[in-house]
């Protein structure tokens, strides 16, 4: 099993993600969920964490369909579509 964990620096829970499979030597390898290779670079990993930020005008564009296709290539991801789809959203709660 690898945990794959979008990483940006200064993000405290993928700070504290990363720390925690350090610390209990689960494998894990860091990926940016905005690059153009991201299914490349999920290549052999069963689950990405990934705090998705509302205020981030990437995350809102690109988290909803990177987190669906992935579900249906059975990655397990957190959040996960179900929660993630309505998140913050008004409308859609």
């Amino acid at each position: 099993m690898m945990i794959a964990i979008h990483f940006e620096e200064g993000n405290n829970f993928s700070v504290r993600w990363r720390k925690y499979c350090q610390e209990h030597d689960l494998p894990h390898k860091l990926v940016s969920c905005y690059d153009d290779d991201i299914l490349e670079q999920l290549k052999g990993c069963s689950a990405l964490l990934w705090n998705v930020n509302n205020f981030n005008y990437k995350d809102q564009l690109m988290a909803k369909y990177l987190v669906k296709s992935l579900e249906n290539r059975d990655i397990k991801v957190f959040p996960d579509y179900a929660t993630l789809w309505h998140y913050d959203d008004k409308v859609a709660q």
